[in-house]
């Protein structure tokens, strides 16, 4: 009887990691596939013509008006955001990590929302896109391929499975 149990537990032992290893796989096939070479494509494409080496298209770029000015908008973006995110952080962190006082609960709870509202703002956002008539029913009908809005989020879709 305890072979039994102890192969059984070697038999959950090997599906959890190959689980956990198949999940770490399919996640980096997926960054690979949906970043690092997309990206790596048009860098490529950025330095070569032709199959030769050159900065040909670098000029063009710096003598965009339009394009400079939103490089220029990023960069000011990120360092003013920068600046004051560190200005109100470190204060926080301190007084946070160094003293007791009655709220100090509240305070890293709200210290936390930046870090968790993206991925709900993101599930809103995937939530408008599947609706009823939201942008992939609407697309679909003006392309000819449905006639009436599917119900992707109902709890009878396959959206769900």
């Amino acid at each position: 009887m305890q072979t039994t149990i102890e192969e059984a537990s070697a038999w959950r032992r090997k599906v959890s990691d190959f689980v956990g290893y198949g999940t770490v796989t399919a996640t980096i096939a997926i960054l690979f596939f949906f970043l690092v070479l997309p990206v790596s494509v048009i860098m490529a494409r950025a330095f070569f013509n032709n199959g030769e080496f050159t900065f040909r298209y670098f000029p063009l770029l710096f003598s965009n008006e339009l394009l400079m000015g939103s490089i220029w908008n990023s960069v000011l973006i990120g360092i003013v955001t920068t600046f004051f995110t560190s200005l109100l952080s470190f204060p926080l962190a301190l007084i946070n990590a160094r003293f007791d006082f009655k709220g100090k609960a509240l305070l890293s709870g709200l210290l936390l929302v930046p870090m968790v509202m993206p991925p709900f703002v993101g599930a809103i956002g995937i939530m408008r896109f599947f609706a009823r008539r939201g942008s992939v029913n609407l697309t679909l009908m003006d392309w000819g391929f449905i006639d009436s809005p599917i119900d992707w989020l109902g709890p009878d879709s396959m959206f769900w499975a």
